[in-house]
């Protein structure tokens, strides 16, 4: 195949990160990192300007937020790791951003022994020349002591802001463990997004996020994600399977669970998801992180119904949350959302897909078991993903219900799936170290 949808978003992310990599950065974390952090945990680790830094969205009474920049949460975990070239990639957070809240950066480490304000600016001049070409350069411009904008100055004369970049302060310092006073650190943040914009000539970032077949289409290659996480394996395998990636909401609005037909009682804290302390949105009624990504899922298949579109295979991968027990540190997963509908798809075509994934990961014992009792599933077609010894892996698929459909206002058949990659993941090292006991 040698054209496979990707979104722009994730292609810009790719491009930004072998600039890097080709210029000797380790990628350090790849999105797997939790999302969700305690409200104490907020901290600046250089002078960011005001128009780069985010406010946290407070969850659970004040207790957590959801992250506004990633460094904080790793930078202790690089001790010992100096002189440093790491690079960071993922989602934060921004609470004045009422619609489009989450966005995508890169941050990062260069840290090494005496080095100066022209070395940094002189790797990244040479890292921008991966991106924009050789006839692109950056210039430094100051925006406040020792923190500086990096200015990105294309051969035709343009110019785009990348990101910015300082000092880290005494915080980032003590977290990396740099007790020399010969030791210098630079950070750095860039937005994603922006960069998105500019590369792809997109209007909006509200065009960037569009979900819709027509928009996301508009991007295609054939290169793997950059990167060797078990998320980014499975989206390579989907995308070559021909399905989209998308990316849901990760807010949910008051009702969301009750439109796909998912029980929601008091009682079940599967489904009991993370609130916000002040609701996002412009109805005012934004309250919960996702438990699951599901509707998410069917609130993309209606948009694409709806736009006219006659055959969808898509799909999002992404964090879902859970309360911590008795008040603790919140359940945190990665989750992937399947779905389906159109011409030559039906139950028995889409069972056929969620067998090869498996197979594609790595996961030969397995056998999906037909249940009815998800109620948001058509009972007549749904399936339970288990093991060898009849566990449960965490996933499940099917049609999606009536009633759901009728919500979401679908008028043909479609088909979702559901699954957390972690024990797909477990699954999969399993069967590719077992050694048969005759042979051990």
């Amino acid at each position: 195949m040698d054209k496979i949808t990707r979104h722009p978003l994730y292609q810009t992310a790719d491009i930004l990160k072998r600039a890097f990599l080709v210029n000797g950065f380790h990628l350090y974390d790849n999105g797997d990192s939790p999302e969700v952090i305690s409200a104490d945990k907020i901290v600046e680790l250089y002078g960011l300007p005001e128009e780069a830094a985010l406010k946290p969205i407070m969850l659970e009474e004040g207790r957590f937020a959801l992250r506004t920049s990633l460094l904080p949460a790793v930078l202790c975990r690089m001790k010992g790791a100096l002189p440093a070239k790491e690079l960071i990639c993922g989602r934060v957070y921004h609470a004045e951003d009422k619609t489009l809240p989450g966005r995508m950066r890169l941050e990062g480490v260069f840290a090494d022994r005496e080095i100066v304000t022209k070395d940094w600016e002189m790797l990244l001049d040479q890292t921008i020349k991966e991106i924009y070409g050789i006839g692109a350069g950056v210039i430094f411009e100051p925006v406040k002591k020792d923190v500086f904008s990096i200015a990105v100055k294309k051969g035709s004369g343009d110019k785009v802001i990348l990101g910015y970049t300082g000092y880290g302060n005494w915080l980032a310092r003590a977290l990396s463990g740099a007790d020399e006073d010969s030791m210098k650190i630079w950070l750095f943040t860039i937005d994603v997004d922006s960069i998105a914009l500019d590369l792809h000539h997109i209007e909006s970032r509200k065009d960037l996020y569009s979900n819709l077949l027509k928009d996301l289409k508009i991007c295609t290659e054939n290169a793997p994600a950059c990167g060797n996480t078990f998320a980014d394996k499975t989206s390579n395998l989907l995308r070559q399977m021909g399905y989209t990636e998308y990316i849901g909401s990760r807010i949910y609005e008051a009702d969301a669970y009750k439109k796909m037909n998912m029980f929601q009682g008091e009682w079940d804290t599967n489904n009991k998801g993370m609130t916000l302390v002040e609701p996002l949105g412009t109805n005012g009624e934004n309250v919960w992180l996702p438990t699951v990504l599901t509707p998410g899922l069917e609130e993309v298949i209606a948009e694409n119904y709806k736009a006219g579109e006659e055959t969808v295979r898509i799909f999002d991968i992404g964090h879902t949350y859970l309360p911590g027990r008795d008040g603790g540190e919140p359940v945190e997963k990665i989750a992937l959302s399947i779905g389906a509908f159109g011409s030559g798809i039906d139950a028995k075509s889409f069972k056929k897909d969620m067998d090869e994934l498996l197979k594609g990961l790595g996961i030969s014992n397995h056998f999906f078991i037909p249940t009815d009792i998800p109620i948001p599933y058509d009972k007549k077609n749904c399936w339970l993903v288990l093991d060898e010894t009849m566990s449960y892996l965490e996933g499940n698929f099917g049609g999606i219900g009536e009633k759901a459909r009728e919500n979401y206002g679908i008028g043909v058949p479609a088909y979702m799936a559901n699954f957390e990659l972690n024990p797909l993941k477990k699954k999969a090292a399993s069967e590719y170290y077992f050694i048969p006991p005759e042979l051990e």
